[in-house]
């Protein structure tokens, strides 16, 4: 027999997430579930044991809080990566240096910190570079 599990995502993981939170008698507000679901969608073959995570950790308390999401779920490092170039980019060197600590402590390799920070400052360059020389065609074809 051959079974095929598809990646969860969108409203089919919203969903998911939604029973399994009621299923443990707790709530969640939409905003949160959303927020909740964007931390998640990365990292869609860990969904159950970052659920059961979040459950343990609210204990007796049975709303789901975002700071409660941003203490409990492990971030992908594309989600860590992000928040470290947007305090990069506003000079926010303090926390900077506490995600990238975060990360190194979570086991990712320095190296493929650097590689995606220098990915992604070259396609932030490669935009400002193309929409620069390219803006007079655009609104000469407009």
């Amino acid at each position: 027999m051959i079974i095929e599990y598809k990646k969860l995502k969108g409203d089919s993981l919203q969903e998911y997430i939604q029973n399994y939170i009621v299923s443990e008698k707790k709530t969640i507000s939409k905003s949160n579930l959303l927020y909740l679901t964007s931390e998640l969608s990365l990292c869609n073959e860990n969904i159950d044991l970052e659920l059961k995570k979040l459950i343990d950790f609210l204990g007796d308390k049975t709303t789901i809080d975002k700071s409660d999401i941003d203490l409990i779920i492990s971030k992908s490092i594309e989600n860590n990566v992000f928040r470290l170039l947007d305090y990069l980019i506003i000079k926010d060197l303090d926390n900077a240096v506490k995600i990238y600590n975060q990360m190194v402590l979570q086991g990712e390799e320095e190296l493929m910190i650097l590689s995606m920070i220098f990915r992604n400052f070259k396609i932030m360059y490669l935009l400002k570079t193309y929409s620069e020389n390219y803006s007079d065609v655009v609104k000469s074809t407009i």
